[in-house]
């Protein structure tokens, strides 16, 4: 694991590379601004970076974690002797994987690392649950909005829509989430459908028609390239 201090007291950030290096870190650069941290980060992306808040230059450690947060995604925890309300109020609200105050002894610099890598883990995974809760929501919307108008033309706009996107961007995004064109998640639930139907007394055509394929040629095509059988050798077989 590859930590980053960024701390402009030069004993501290030297204790902080050998607590560091003796639990198995790598320290990829010890420097006391922001400028500087980022230059570092262009040559070696850490797995962690350590951050004082009181640094040289205009710029403090507060206005670096909102950097890593939203630019490199990379976690942080602050190493600072500011414990007054102000500060960590300023502090906490760039979120922080850990917060540690100075002095420290060996065993808590270690612990709050270990804890901000674990924050920053559990952090992902909570977006990426959010993120598949958001994509199964998003396809029970179209699978509702598509059987309600199954008999009708659906246009790509129309799904576009229902979800609030951009034609474009609905296109591309649902083909990298489903692994599929939105036109092909159609015609599987027409035909799904269509399975359904097969086994009642309507006619083909009819079954053609309401599930909103164009002709029953049409249907005859894709239910034959999915099962290859006729919708009517399909019957006979499931009655």
């Amino acid at each position: 694991m590859k930590a980053l201090i960024v701390e402009d007291e030069a004993l501290v950030a030297k204790d902080i590379g050998e607590i560091l290096s003796s639990n198995g870190y790598e320290v990829t650069a010890k420097v006391g601004s922001v400028e500087e941290a980022l230059i570092s980060i262009e040559q070696t992306v850490p797995n962690i970076a350590l951050l004082d808040i009181k640094l040289n230059g205009a710029a403090d450690g507060v206005d670096l974690a909102h950097i890593l947060r939203e630019q490199h995604q990379i976690p942080y925890l602050y190493i600072t002797a500011h414990s007054d309300r102000i500060t960590f109020e300023r502090a906490k609200s760039s979120q922080p994987a850990a917060y540690l105050i100075k002095p420290f002894k060996e065993e808590e610099v270690f612990t709050a690392v270990e804890l901000a890598i674990f924050n920053h883990l559990n952090h992902d995974r909570s977006l990426s649950t959010k993120e598949c809760n958001q994509e199964g929501w998003r396809v029970n919307q179209l699978r509702a909005y598509i059987l309600e108008h199954l008999s009708e033309s659906i246009k790509l706009g129309d799904l576009a829509e229902v979800v609030k996107m951009s034609v474009y961007h609905f296109a591309h995004h649902f083909k990298d989430q489903m692994g599929i064109p939105p036109y092909q998640y159609v015609i599987n639930l027409r035909l799904e459908q269509a399975e359904k139907l097969l086994i009642t007394d309507l006619s083909i055509a009819q079954i053609a028609f309401e599930t909103g394929f164009s002709s029953q040629s049409h249907f005859n095509k894709h239910f034959k390239k999915k099962h290859n059988l006729s919708p009517a050798a399909y019957r006979k077989l499931k009655r």
